[in-house]
């Protein structure tokens, strides 16, 4: 018996999916929250803040790329897909 390969879909894997993010840009010397279009890649993990320096804490990040090419991570509450997705 031999193995079948299960189909992947090309075009959500290599372009990324259409999301809105909410980052932050510095303006003028002043730090805004604006929404801005992206293409999410993956979901990731980093090192968290902790109040306690000597306890390990992760947390969840998207990883996205924005239109001038910029990449960002950003928090799974900052993410909206803007597809149906799979």
């Amino acid at each position: 018996m031999s193995k079948q390969e299960l189909p992947v879909p090309t075009d959500i894997k290599l372009k990324g999916r259409n999301v809105m993010v909410k980052i932050k840009v510095e303006r003028e010397g002043k730090l805004e929250v604006i929404e801005q279009t992206a293409k999410f890649h993956v979901w990731g993990f980093r090192k968290g803040r902790s109040p306690d320096p000597k306890l390990a804490s992760m947390e969840t990040v998207g990883v996205v790329e924005l239109p001038d090419g910029k990449i960002r991570m950003v928090l799974p509450e900052k993410v909206q897909f803007l597809d149906q997705g799979y």
